[in-house]
Formats: C-alpha cells, sequence, structure tokens
C-alpha cells in the first residue's frame, strides 16, 4: 500500500504536463471530496477501507499502463483520460483509506489519554 501511495504523490504527477497538472488534480480533489461526503452517510469502517484500497490499486494500474503505454484513450487539453481516471481513484482512496486510518489511529490515542487519566486519577 505504501507503495500506491509513494506513486500517487511522486510518479504520478511528473508523468503530468506543468499545463495540466492543476486540471487533473483538481479532478482528484472533487471525487476526494465526492467520497468523503459518501463515507458521511456511514457504513462498516472496513467496507470503507477495502474500497479505498481498491480504488489505489485501481489508479496505481492505470498509472502503470499509462506510464508502459499500455492503453489507448482520448486526451483532454493534451492529457490523456486515463490520466484523469487514475486522478479519480486516487481522490476516492485518499478519502476512503487515509481518512478512515488516521481516524482511527486518533481514536486510539484518544482511549489510551483517557485511560491514563483515569487510572493517574484513581491513584
Amino acid at each position: 500500500m505504501l507503495r500506491v501511495v509513494a506513486t500517487q504523490a511522486g510518479e504520478f504527477t511528473q508523468l503530468l504536463d506543468e499545463d495540466e497538472i492543476g486540471a487533473v488534480l483538481a479532478v482528484l480533489g472533487v471525487f476526494e471530496v465526492i467520497a468523503g461526503l459518501s463515507m458521511g452517510a456511514g457504513g462498516a469502517v472496513k467496507r470503507w477501507v477495502l474500497l479505498g484500497c481498491l480504488a489505489f490499486a485501481c489508479g496505481f494500474l492505470l498509472v502503470v499502463f499509462e506510464k508502459n503505454n499500455t492503453l489507448t484513450s482520448t486526451t483532454i487539453g493534451g492529457t490523456s483520460l486515463i490520466m484523469y481516471i487514475a486522478a479519480g481513484c486516487f481522490g476516492v482512496g485518499d478519502a476512503m483509506f487515509n481518512t478512515i486510518c488516521i481516524a482511527q489511529l486518533g481514536r486510539l490515542s484518544e482511549d489510551q489519554v483517557r485511560t491514563s487519566i483515569s487510572f493517574a486519577c484513581s491513584q
């Protein structure tokens, strides 16, 4: 999973033209917001994490295919449609996987602080 996140953060943007980075990353942001709002409806945490992993994996594979010129697609402003789709996948993965993991880690540390405080007060 770390390799996928590193690909999103490093190699993905290097494959884009400088003039198109803003548009592609805007797509990433829009999909991240949509996924975040959909998670607000509730549901099982494991399901969101699994969907986030799946979205990251799809984005990663699309970037690999694009980098190796395996897929041919139409272009939007000089950038392959595949890169826009990969950006959408990375946005969904970021919202679902990263947000849930950070929230769960926050809950763990919050519970430890409460336990430590209640233990200290009982002494």
